[in-house]
């Protein structure tokens, strides 16, 4: 009994790691947040390629390695004194965006 006990445990915890893994759907959301990252003109001040010198502004890598709270704070309020203005960006846009800068971590 004790090995079928053993045995329904692995499955039962298989199971959950592939019920709250990255669904097919997250992917998808995730991938998302490119394309509202550009289309909220987000690129013009953080994007930066692999070897490119640093801009005066927070780099994606920068921003990815932020918490979700302070990232979200900087884009629903902007950062006083400085071109980062508040943006009129959905709740579910800036998590895409969050979600998608993770991969520059």
């Amino acid at each position: 009994m004790k090995k079928y006990l053993g045995l329904i445990s692995a499955l039962a915890l298989f199971g959950a790691i592939l019920t709250f893994g990255l669904s097919t759907s997250d992917k998808a959301f995730a991938a998302s947040g490119k394309s509202i990252f550009k289309s909220n003109g987000c690129m013009a001040c953080h994007y930066t390629k692999k070897g490119m010198t640093k801009k005066p502004y927070p780099t994606m890598q920068h921003m990815a390695n932020r918490s979700y709270a302070e990232y979200t704070d900087c884009i629903k309020k902007g950062v006083p004194g400085t071109a980062m203005t508040a943006k009129g960006m959905s709740d579910a846009d800036i998590k895409a965006t969050y979600d998608w800068l993770q991969k520059y971590k």
